[in-house]
């Protein structure tokens, strides 16, 4: 590849880009005017790696003079699917004045030999018949194409689906928290009381006894035994079953195993993060339905939201981040609507047993035909870190999902599921109470200052954005500046008018935080 004939436009964004290459232009010629024909070859595939990986900024057109080929220039381009157009006379594309580097170099070399490579020919149109192998035999040096002058960024490795999703701002919070000095959290969705001394010790026999290697993919048969009994006894339903690596790692199994690209998933908002992204992972497209203002399920909007693609729902209940319990007669239309289209509902009820005022209605009382339950062991038990869930359903369904999970998770961790049996035999209801006091505190004291709606169960309080800030983004920014940790609405919501906050945490702090929460309303 000649430089006297290389082409190179330049798009609107690629200053920067184009700044870069000539850097790197500029070494390859001082090893030219050296005359390391080796190194030369190496530089030669780099240069034109790194063009290729920018070709989202820049635009690269490569010419050639007859005659025969550039052994690397070749290899690359096809390496490449690069088109490579051949010039029957030599003529500088667009007419563009060559770079100073280039004229420099013309002085010292004679424009008949490439300056990369150093063959007398430039570029030709390639025979199909060429291998791809050939590319080790003309880098002598391959060291230097891996090491020295490749490109510093490895974005172009990176997979559109991964790039349309942002990162959770959940975790963007709680990162922040960690580098602040004494904050006053109310952002985490985590229990504050500590895991019951029954099931630490379950784990730590566990993990002292040996039992720290691999299971079944789908769980301890003991595990698996008295989850099958507690669903018998609760529902008087027998489903096929497996634990998971927690529920968001049910989620994302689920996902997997039965959307088809285009796909749609009807989700409700708010909605907890995940929802909004696991879709696409697998190829599905998620639609939010709106539950504004009292964050009920409304049958009517759910149903004017289906289309001929519309593949499954997800409800949650407790709501995270509202922490509203949904009605009964509203989960009983929701069931009528999934058998009359042909839906599949997944019932996320990792807060199932975190409900204060009345029972949760779960769709498997309605509908255990086309409900995929999915409930864990983490905000009920205090387990959060150790990632433990189960999903139960229908037998197809959950094949396929354990048939996922050996390539993925392989198996949840044993010692936690060694205390997941114990977690089934505990007694949480002094847990259950307290919480219910906490959130009676919350409400109380954010009462006459904000609008909300008193939650039923979880441990969160969805609260709307006092008047005077224009969204939660901004109300969450002033709440930083007096170390006040919430999370902005606009995480869990297409709109920006709501923030979540978390009274799972010690009274005095919950206090402090309300008193900031108050001062900023006012």
């Amino acid at each position: 590849m000649c430089p006297r004939i290389f082409n190179l436009r330049q798009s609107a964004e690629s200053a920067a880009i184009v700044s870069s290459f000539f850097t790197l232009l500029s070494s390859i010629f001082s090893l030219a005017l050296e005359n390391r024909q080796s190194a030369l070859r190496c530089h030669a595939m780099t240069l034109v790696k790194f063009i290729l990986t920018k070709r989202t900024q820049l635009k690269v057109s490569l010419y050639a003079r007859s005659g025969p080929g550039c052994d690397v220039c070749n290899l690359v381009a096809r390496f490449h699917d690069l088109k490579l157009v051949t010039l029957d006379s030599p003529r500088k594309p667009c007419g563009t004045r060559p770079p100073r580097v280039l004229r420099a170099l013309r002085r010292k070399r004679s424009a008949k030999i490439c300056a990369i490579c150093g063959n007398r020919a430039f570029l030709k149109k390639i025979d199909g018949s060429q291998s791809p192998n050939m590319l080790s035999q003309s880098c002598r040096t391959p060291g230097l194409l891996k090491n020295e002058l490749m490109p510093s960024s490895a974005n172009h490795f990176l997979s559109d689906r991964i790039k349309s999703i942002g990162s959770s701002g959940i975790r963007r919070i709680f990162d922040l928290g960690s580098q602040l000095k004494d904050p006053i959290d109310l952002s985490l969705g985590q229990p504050d009381f500590e895991v019951p001394a029954n099931i630490k010790r379950a784990i730590t026999r566990a993990v002292e006894s040996n039992k720290n290697g691999y299971t079944p993919t789908r769980g301890l048969p003991e595990l698996r035994k008295r989850i099958a009994e507690q669903l018998k006894a609760e529902f008087g339903w027998s489903p096929d079953l497996f634990v998971t690596c927690g529920v968001s790692g049910g989620i994302l199994l689920a996902m997997f195993a039965c959307l088809n690209p285009g796909d749609e998933v009807l989700i409700t908002d708010p909605y907890f993060v995940s929802y909004a992204h696991l879709p696409k992972l697998s190829g599905g497209v998620p639609v939010p339905v709106s539950l504004y203002d009292d964050f009920q399920l409304h049958p009517e909007r759910i149903a004017a939201a289906i289309t001929p693609r519309t593949k499954m729902i997800i409800i949650a209940s407790p709501s995270n981040p509202t922490g509203v319990v949904f009605r009964e007669s509203d989960v009983r239309a929701i069931c009528e609507l999934a058998r009359k289209h042909d839906l599949l509902i997944i019932a996320d009820e990792i807060y199932d047993l975190l409900h204060f005022d009345a029972p949760i209605p779960s769709p498997v009382k309605f509908a255990p035909e086309r409900t995929l339950l999915l409930r864990g062991f983490g905000k009920s038990y205090a387990l959060t870190g150790v990632r433990l869930g189960f999903a139960a359903g229908p037998s197809e369904i959950i094949e396929e999902m354990a048939k996922l999970q050996q390539y993925t998770f392989v198996c949840a961790p044993q010692p936690g599921q060694w205390g997941a049996l114990e977690a089934l035999d505990t007694d949480i209801s002094q847990q259950v109470n307290d919480y219910r006091r906490k959130r009676d505190l919350a409400c109380e004291e954010l009462r006459g200052c904000l609008e909300f709606v008193k939650p039923s169960g979880a441990f969160y309080l969805f609260p709307k954005v006092p008047k005077r800030y224009k969204n939660s983004t901004e109300f969450v920014a002033a709440a930083i500046e007096r170390k006040l940790l919430v999370i902005p609405g606009e995480v869990f919501s297409r709109q920006d008018t709501h923030f979540r906050l978390s009274f799972g945490v010690p009274d005095d702090r919950l206090r402090r935080g309300c008193a900031i929460i108050r001062e900023l309303a006012t």
